[in-house]
């Protein structure tokens, strides 16, 4: 089984590359080098929370639909309610406009 690949692994592992290098294999790592590694991380970590994000929301259906995954039955979930939520706003909506529901 592959490990989790996360952003937090990764810049511990770079970090320790560049502690544990010699002098002109840290020349290596220059200015530039050093900002795209952390702009990769940064947009590693950010894809760490999107995923714990996904991973929650998902989770949170109990029981998904024949075949359906949790990932389908979710969006069901989610236009079902929005769809229940924009109706009764439109209706709320044409009563203080005076129009007939």
């Amino acid at each position: 089984m592959s490990e989790k690949f996360s952003a937090d692994k990764l810049a511990e592992e770079l970090e320790t590359i560049v502690t544990e290098a010699n002098a002109s294999e840290q020349f290596r790592f220059s200015k530039l080098n050093r900002s795209i590694m952390d702009a990769i991380i940064a947009r590693l970590r950010a894809a760490d929370v999107i995923s714990k994000n996904y991973d929650e929301l998902l989770f949170e259906v109990a029981r998904k639909f024949p075949g359906e995954t949790r990932h389908e039955t979710a969006r069901r979930y989610i236009r079902e309610a929005e769809s229940r939520t924009n109706g009764a706003a439109k209706a709320i909506a044409d009563y203080e406009k005076g129009e007939p529901t």
